[in-house]
């Protein structure tokens, strides 16, 4: 049900997809990535339902080069703030690829720390059970 959620969430906007953060902790985290991954596949999929393949391919082709023109356009971002602040012309992606990291960092050394603490273990399955 999450990895569906998950999924649909960023089939509507991507920002949902930061989510998948938390398959780290899932008790069944293969089930989960094979469930996210077919929900991702089904709807990018779906509308061939109403339209070919062809068109498919050109819509998805569109959307990409829409995304790499307003990648230019960083904003009141953090890649905005480099750019205009700072001067700095770094790769958008260099940028994403860290603020991933550091938003992962919390969630590795916390499961860091659930290996390591018995009490807290003990807590942590009895939230997952009670919330399954």
């Amino acid at each position: 049900l999450i990895a569906k959620s998950i999924g649909i969430g960023a089939a509507i906007k991507l920002f949902p997809i930061v989510a998948l953060a938390f398959v780290v902790k899932h008790p069944r985290r293969l089930r989960f990535v094979g469930a996210f991954v077919v929900v991702a596949v089904v709807l990018l999929a779906l509308p061939l339902a109403f339209t070919d393949a062809a068109a498919l391919t050109a819509q998805y082709r569109s959307w990409k080069e829409l995304h790499t023109v307003q990648m230019v356009d960083y904003g009141q971002s953090v890649m905005g703030v480099l750019h205009e602040g700072f001067g700095l012309d770094w790769s958008p992606l260099s940028i994403q690829a860290a603020g991933t990291l550091l938003l992962l960092l919390p969630v590795v050394t916390g499961y860091r720390l659930l290996l390591r603490d018995k009490a807290m273990q003990m807590q942590f399955s009895r939230r997952c059970s009670s919330s399954a």
